[in-house]
C-alpha cells in the first residue's frame, strides 16, 4: 500500500508523522485541516492523575473537524467496577484552539465535571472515559483507561486525639494541629483550597465528626442527627461535639469518636476516617 493511500485511510496511525502533508490537501498550510478528504478521528484522549482522586482530560481531534463543536465525555468506570449507567459529564467542551496537530478539546475546570458539574471525584482504582464528538455519524469516539491512585490525605488517630479537648464539654480544636500530609479530594480541579488538608481556621477544611455508645441526656450532637458536620470551608475555631451537661449525663462508658474529612463537594473521604476512643466521666 502506498505512503499517501495509508495516510487517508488510517490518518489516525499515520497522520502524526506526515500531518504537512494533510494540511495542504484543503489547499491552505494553516495547520487547521478541512479538507473533506481525510475522515476526523480523535487521535488522543489524555488522562491525567491530579493526585487528589480527580482527572484533567484533553482530546485532538484529528482530520476535517471545522464543523464539528463539542465533545461529550462519559465516565464509564471507577473504582474498576463498570458502571451500569454511565455518568455523562455535564460539561461538553467545545474546540479551544488548533495548533499543528489538529483540533484541541479541554475541559473548563483543571478536572472532568460531573452530571452535576461539580468536580468528579474518582475512588482509588481504574477508571474508564469515553470522549464522543457531539453530533458524530458515524460515531467518532475514543476510550481510554487510567489507575486512580489511593492519594491518602494523611490525617492520623494521634492528630485526632490531641485535638480534642475533654475538660468539662467535649470540643475539637480547629485552629493548629489536624494537618494531613496530602491535599483535600477533588481539589485539584481548581474548587476549594489546594493545600495540604487542614481544619485550620486560614485553609478551613471540611469534615464530618461520629460519635458511638450509649449517647443520653441533652446533647449538643442531636441537632445535627448524631453527628457534627461542618461545612466545606468552615471558620470556627473550635467545634463542640459535647455539652459540659451533655457529659455529665452520660454513664461511665467508653466512647468513641471518628473524623472523616469532606471532600470539595462536601462528601465523606471515608478510606480517611480515624478514630480516638475516651473514657467518661471525664478524669
Amino acid at each position: 500500500m502506498g505512503k499517501k493511500k495509508r495516510i487517508l485511510l488510517n490518518p489516525k496511525k499515520f497522520g502524526k508523522k506526515h500531518f504537512e502533508f494533510l494540511d495542504n490537501l484543503d489547499g491552505t498550510d494553516d495547520n487547521v485541516i478541512s479538507s473533506t478528504v481525510v475522515p476526523a478521528s480523535l487521535r488522543t484522549l489524555n488522562l491525567t492523575n491530579k493526585g487528589d482522586r480527580t482527572i484533567s482530560v484533553s482530546a485532538e481531534l484529528y482530520g476535517s473537524g471545522s464543523s464539528i463543536a463539542n465533545l461529550q465525555l462519559f465516565v464509564m468506570t471507577t473504582g474498576g467496577v463498570a458502571l451500569a449507567t454511565a455518568v455523562t459529564s455535564s460539561e461538553e467542551p467545545a474546540i479551544a484552539s488548533s495548533g499543528s496537530t489538529g483540533f484541541l478539546y479541554n475541559t473548563a475546570l483543571p478536572a472532568l465535571q460531573d452530571a452535576s458539574g461539580n468536580p468528579f471525584v474518582f475512588p482509588q482504582g481504574r477508571a474508564r472515559i469515553k470522549a464522543v464528538v457531539s453530533g458524530s455519524s458515524p460515531e467518532i469516539s475514543l476510550t481510554q483507561n487510567i489507575t486512580v491512585p489511593l492519594n491518602p490525605i494523611g490525617i492520623t488517630s494521634a492528630l485526632l486525639s490531641s485535638s480534642l479537648s475533654s475538660t468539662g464539654a467535649l470540643t475539637i480544636d480547629c485552629t493548629a494541629g489536624l494537618v494531613g500530609t496530602g491535599p483535600q479530594h477533588g481539589s485539584g480541579s481548581g474548587v476549594g483550597s489546594s493545600q495540604v488538608y487542614a481544619i485550620t481556621a486560614s485553609v478551613g477544611h471540611g469534615f464530618h465528626i461520629g460519635i458511638s455508645g450509649s449517647l443520653t441526656g441533652s446533647l449538643t450532637l442531636s441537632d445535627h442527627s448524631g453527628f457534627a458536620t461542618t461545612p466545606n470551608y468552615h471558620g470556627s475555631s473550635s467545634v463542640t461535639l459535647l455539652s459540659s451537661a451533655s457529659v455529665a449525663a452520660l454513664a461511665s462508658q467508653d466512647l468513641t469518636v471518628t473524623f472523616t474529612p469532606l471532600d470539595v463537594n462536601g462528601s465523606q473521604s471515608t478510606g480517611d476516617s480515624v478514630s480516638t476512643t475516651f473514657s467518661v466521666p471525664f478524669a
